[in-house]
């Protein structure tokens, strides 16, 4: 691609980590953000907004032809069964149904950051990006909805389900923060239920290069899964993080409080994304731990952290 990538949701994790890593690759890639942050300098635009198209617009006009967008930008909910999830869904769909339609307009190849929570529960089986989705409803019905029109409306896109992602630009206090911050701390670290619940961690780095990956190949249109290709369960996961932070040292127990996935697996096929795209995870779960306790004892947040 020579014309300009416009990276949508630049100040989060995700999108932060992919023009990070499209201008280390010389791109030329342009941010568009919410607001406007001194460290990551962006284009303002509210997506949600009323003016959000003529915004595009406005970018559009303003420098090269635009030949795809990375679209990262979405607002989550805390928990996808609660009232807060269906306002986020209606404001998801405005964000989303502008970026689509920018995108159908000029012709862009668009590179969708969805998430694996599409699925719905899942069994012990890997599951292919084929299986048939079950209906939802808020968050995650708007991000079917979304994965529908775009394979509908747009003839060059990719889409990534994304399982868990995490990085040391992760300002959310997720279960592996948590962990990697009582670890640094010596507290102990507490699971909910019997910690059988799985997750497959996949470190941000990785999900820029997918989506370098799928820029790159603008002709390969679909869906896929992107994951740390290493399911692990809770307990697991604080055994791990007590491994690498402290040598073992740190206790792991369960907490007195259930959790309501409890058993719930999160197993994953990549073979679509390692064929199609010839991406795989290259970043291993202890590295990303390590790296991510480094940052936060070099920025003092986990120490001050309330646990």
């Amino acid at each position: 691609m020579s014309g300009r990538i416009v990276v949508t949701g630049c100040h989060g994790l995700v999108g932060a980590e992919v023009l990070a890593s499209l201008r280390h690759l010389g791109r030329e890639a342009v941010g568009v953000g919410r607001q406007m942050s001194a460290q990551r300098p962006a284009q303002v635009i509210d997506l949600a907004g009323s003016e959000a198209a003529a915004a595009l617009r406005c970018l559009r006009e303003s420098g090269r032809p635009i030949d795809a967008v990375v679209h990262c930008a979405a607002s989550f909910p805390a928990a996808f069964d609660s009232a807060e999830a269906v306002a986020i869904a209606q404001t998801n769909r405005r964000i989303d149904s502008t970026v689509i339609d920018f995108c159908h307009e000029i012709g862009a190849r668009l590179v969708y950051c969805s998430s694996s929570s599409v699925y719905g529960r899942l069994d012990s089986t890997a599951v292919a990006e084929s299986r048939a989705l079950e209906r939802a409803t808020g968050y995650v019905a708007e991000k079917i909805w979304a994965e529908g029109e775009i394979a509908k409306r747009l003839p060059s896109y990719a889409t990534l389900r994304l399982c868990a992602p995490y990085g040391p630009g992760q300002k959310t206090r997720t279960v592996l923060r948590i962990f990697i911050e009582r670890a640094l701390q010596g507290a102990p670290i507490l699971y909910f239920g019997t910690g059988s619940r799985e997750q497959d961690f996949v470190h941000v780095k990785d999900i820029a290069a997918a989506v370098v990956a799928a820029l790159d190949r603008p002709t390969v249109n679909g869906v896929f899964n992107i994951s740390g290709g290493r399911p692990i369960t809770m307990r697991e996961l604080g055994m791990l993080v007590s491994r690498v932070i402290a040598d073992g040292r740190v206790v792991v127990r369960a907490a007195d409080r259930l959790d309501p996935q409890d058993g719930w697996r999160a197993r994953f096929d990549l073979s679509n994304a390692r064929s199609r795209l010839e991406w795989r995870p290259e970043m291993s779960l202890e590295a990303g731990i390590a790296q991510w306790a480094q940052v936060l004892k070099e920025q003092g947040d986990a120490l001050g952290a309330a646990l």
